[in-house]
């Protein structure tokens, strides 16, 4: 069954249950449903429910730059490291907190079981986005099935049992699990109502002296009686039960307008296809098939095989519709970008539940794009743009500069900088990563409105920025001080002054996101005319940008500065930026630095498999797509698939078990779904490479792959594919959307176009126009 998962087990993390849970959500709500028979859990979430923050003005120490400044160039960098972090101590400025989600409430159910189970399954039907629980007490049969609908914000639950016996059970909505509250306070004035058929939770958030909670209806064919805090329900064979949430109001008035909202005579497969219907038209817009074969295997025995050998063909399809799964289920348009955790956040101090945008944010939605989902993109440019004032803060009061600084931790009540740690507010490549976000979402729409009033508008802060902060060398050349390379320390910075200090001079992805940015600002103007009095200056800018460099083993360089040396034994691979995720450099336009990029992500896997994570081992899969190395990629799948996957096919941070691969911090594993979604975002990218005017076809399959489809994909040209394949030929059919296209078409070594025998030729296609492209294996 494809877009189908069935596990054998229940949620079973010690005292974290919620781990293994099985996700649902509608992009704003999400839960996480456990699976247990006699004690069921349903822990609730909600996207814009978040405490624990503390916020406090921000001082000016801009005037700490100067003297950082003077330090990297002397090299001095663990001088250098700590000035800014030390300054805001210095003034105070202590005893802020990020803030992070809170977990709105559980549903928790007690069922009196009459025999010992058998025939149990938990299942997650991907394509309505509905959690099933099944199975058998004697000759009785029972199935749960639970949803939260797209249609209005409503979850809704339904029990049915088929045999003699009958259902028992009490029925609550507590406050969730304390078991992982450590050293945190519990939410005040807990409180549950139960009468009438309803149940009523609230709970109080001291950070903005409001309450929140959720009311719930239970319909039924039993007999019940009310309790303190639970209704217990006794021989049903049929339980319906449906629940609405708030996060902020009071409780007495919120309660009052949920129950009026409430009906009662719902129906839940009707509601259910209602849900389901809105869920696939994003969800099944685009599709990934291995071969012909029909699927059902549970998700205990893939991991085993692929621990055994190699990740099985099912398991990585499955993987590929259970990242655009949660994607789809995490976000929306006008909400929040979906968080490390996504919607299904069960432990009240875990870790990184934020908003990273030093690659996590960008890992999460690099399929939204090319998985033909546009619109869940704007979550991010919504976001980001109601805190515009906040980031120019941050430009200002930290750098000294105007336009915008992206603190790369950000949570919706944690804006301006509040971790003093140097890797963090050092780096300043935030709002220029996302601003690739933008011109990308421009090539692929084609929504000429979008580029004028939302990207440009972006793109013109981000470069203001860089505008104030590059100086130059005695060459004429910018120099980027301080820099980043996102959480990697130099090798002899580590080895020679024994020290973890990142801050640096000339990083190679700072100065790949200023020339991305640059170029797509002055594409930006050609095309609509805004900013003209610009222009010149910016071409200028352009030009004072120093040229990447290879180092000694014929690598891409990390640090373009003499000073520092490449350390291979890290999981980030930003210094690939022109490579991947950006698009400046290809084998058609710079064979040398392609190949060298290709040495450079060689190292991290061959000196740096342990220093590995599961987000960087999914990222590492996209840049060996990027670069054609089909088997590669698979390869690195297969590596996360073995280290970073729980049953529920949730990934994690590092490998808990500690089997040397993607065990990078000794660390209690938080769970991470930017892993998850890499892995869509790379077996696309397996399918199509593009840029404005190139389209690598078939970039980079995996020889083991012998037939199958994928897509429509959305390109970078404002093109539809779709690909299919068998063993000795293949097809893409292309689909202009809405502007003409010409571009260069290119396949690999061992395709070529059936028509004419070559591996490229250029396509002019207009608006509307479909074009079917037979293709040919060459043995």
């Amino acid at each position: 069954m494809r877009n189908y998962l069935r596990m054998r087990y229940p949620a079973a993390w010690p005292n974290e249950n919620w781990r293994e849970a099985t996700p649902v959500g509608n992009g704003q709500i999400g839960a996480l449903v456990y699976g247990g028979v006699y004690h069921e859990i349903i822990a609730i979430n909600h996207a814009k429910l978040w405490w624990d923050y503390v916020n406090k003005p921000m001082p000016d120490v801009s005037h700490v730059i100067p003297k950082m400044r003077e330090l990297l160039l002397q090299n001095k960098v663990v001088e250098a490291e700590n000035l800014i972090g030390n300054e805001f101590a210095t003034l105070g400025y202590k005893g802020t907190k990020l803030g992070r989600p809170l977990p709105l409430c559980d549903i928790d159910i007690v069922t009196y079981t009459h025999d010992c189970f058998k025939h149990y399954s938990r299942e997650l039907d991907m394509s309505k986005a509905q959690a099933l629980v099944k199975w058998q007490e004697g000759d009785t049969q029972y199935r749960r099935s639970f949803f939260v609908s797209r249609v209005d914000d409503t979850a809704y639950y339904k029990i049915e049992v088929d045999g003699d016996a009958l259902y028992n059970a009490s029925f609550s909505l507590k406050v969730h699990d304390l078991q992982t509250i450590a050293d945190m306070t519990p939410p005040g004035q807990q409180e549950t109502i139960c009468k009438d058929g309803f149940i009523y939770y609230a709970a109080h958030k001291e950070e903005d002296d409001t309450d929140f909670g959720a009311v719930c209806y239970i319909r039924h064919n039993g007999t019940e009686c009310y309790e303190k805090d639970a209704i217990r329900i006794r021989g049903a064979s049929r339980i319906d039960l449906c629940l609405k949430t708030f996060i902020e109001g009071d409780r007495k008035e919120c309660f009052e307008k949920l129950e009026a909202e409430i009906n009662k005579d719902f129906d839940y497969d009707a509601e259910l296809e209602k849900h389901a219907a809105l869920h696939r038209e994003i969800f099944e817009e685009t599709v990934f098939q291995i071969g012909e074969k029909e699927y059902g295997t549970a998700n205990e025995e893939l991991l085993l095989e692929a621990y055994e050998d190699e990740a099985p063909e099912e398991l990585v399809e499955k993987l590929w519709s259970f990242g655009r799964y949660l994607l789809v289920c995490a976000t929306k348009p006008d909400g929040y970008p979906c968080t490390l955790y996504g919607l299904w956040m069960g432990g009240y101090k875990a870790s990184w539940p934020w908003n990273m945008f030093n690659v996590n944010v960008q890992i999460i939605y690099w399929q939204a794009l090319s998985g033909n989902m546009p619109e869940l993109l704007k979550s991010v440019f919504h976001y980001v743009e109601e805190r515009m004032e906040d980031f120019r803060e941050n430009a200002r009061k930290i750098f000294g500069c105007r336009g915008i600084n992206i603190c790369a931790v950000n949570t919706p009540y944690s804006n301006v900088h509040k971790i003093y740690n140097p890797h963090i507010i050092n780096w300043t490549g935030g709002a220029g990563w996302v601003a690739q976000h933008y011109y990308d979402y421009w090539l692929c729409t084609r929504d000429e409105e979008f580029l004028r009033e939302r990207a440009m508008p972006f793109m013109y802060e981000a470069l203001l920025f860089y505008e104030d902060f590059l100086f130059e060398d005695e060459n004429g050349y910018f120099v980027f001080a301080p820099s980043n390379s996102p959480e990697n320390i130099p090798l002899n910075v580590e080895r020679d002054l024994h020290s973890t200090a990142q801050v640096t001079v000339n990083a190679t992805m700072d100065f790949a996101i200023l020339k991305e940015l640059l170029t797509n600002m002055i594409e930006a103007v050609a095309t609509t005319g805004k900013y003209t009095e610009k222009l010149e200056m910016w071409k200028s800018m352009l030009k004072k940008i120093p040229d990447y460099q290879i180092n000694k083993d014929g690598a891409l360089a990390e640090w373009m500065h003499p000073f520092y040396e490449d350390n291979y034994a890290h999981r980030h691979e930003s210094h690939l930026y022109p490579v991947f995720p950006g698009t400046e450099i290809t084998e058609k336009n710079n064979s040398v630095m392609h190949q060298a990029a290709a040495v450079a992500v060689e190292k991290r896997k061959v000196v740096g498999l342990k220093d590995q994570s599961g987000w960087s081992l999914s990222y590492m899969a996209n840049v060996y797509a990027r670069l054609g190395k089909g088997d590669e990629a698979l390869g690195a799948i297969n590596c996360l698939a073995k280290s970073n996957v729980m049953r529920n096919l949730l990934t994690l941070h590092n490998d808990w078990r500690r089997m040397g691969v993607a065990d990078c911090v000794d660390l209690y594993p938080p769970v991470q779904v930017d892993a998850n979604m890499g892995i869509v975002a790379a077996i696309n990218e397996m399918f199509a490479f593009s840029t404005k005017d190139e389209i690598y076809l078939f970039r980079a399959m995996p020889k083991k792959w012998k037939s199958g489809k994928m897509g429509p994909l959305l390109l970078r040209t404002n093109t539809k594919a779709t690909f299919e394949w068998k063993e000795d030929s293949a097809k893409v059919e292309l689909c202009q959307l809405n502007s003409p296209m010409k571009a260069l078409l290119v396949l690999p070594a061992d395709m070529c176009f059936a028509s004419d025998g070559k591996q490229e030729r250029e396509l002019i296609l207009e608006k509307g126009q479909q074009v079917v492209l037979e293709i040919q294996k060459i043995c």
